[in-house]
């Protein structure tokens, strides 16, 4: 961009700066969900198979889950349908839970995610992920330091 001025021509130079990571708060969950990879669950006539099936979670309140394989003898997985996501790329890296053995997953964004067992593809799961209650966000207020020296 060239400026003109009294004095003479002038360079001016615009400097692109990326915008920064925009950074959610959420704390720490206050309580964990846990879910049974039910005892009989290869049998696909069995009534349950991930107890509870679907899931309803809140950022912030309860958004870890713990699934604990509760099937004698046999492995089971916790398989995203959606690998993409940053919940399927974690499952896919931990696949396998022996019996007797947990998995355990902090969920950061909201949405509905859904799985499966992979070799037993009939066991299947949904979570729905809520986003934080806006009246449990931290508010700025003029209290706050904001280190302005």
């Amino acid at each position: 961009i060239l400026i003109m001025s009294a004095g003479g021509i002038g360079y001016y130079q615009f400097v692109f700066r990326p915008a920064t990571e925009v950074s959610v708060f959420i704390p720490p969950p206050k309580e964990i969900v846990y879910v049974s990879v039910v005892e009989g669950s290869l049998d696909p006539a069995n009534e349950g198979f991930f107890a509870p099936e679907e899931i309803i979670i809140v950022l912030g309140i309860n958004h870890t889950i713990v699934w604990t394989n509760d099937d004698p003898g046999i492995l089971h997985t916790v398989t995203s349908i959606d690998r993409s996501s940053e919940f399927g790329e974690a499952a896919a890296a931990n696949n396998y839970i022996d019996p007797g053995s947990s998995w355990n997953y902090t969920f950061t964004h909201p949405g509905e995610f859904k799985y499966k067992c992979t070799p037993h593809p009939h066991m299947m799961g949904v979570i729905h992920v809520l986003p934080l209650p806006d009246e449990l966000i931290p508010k700025e207020t003029d209290e706050m330091d904001h280190n302005t020296n």
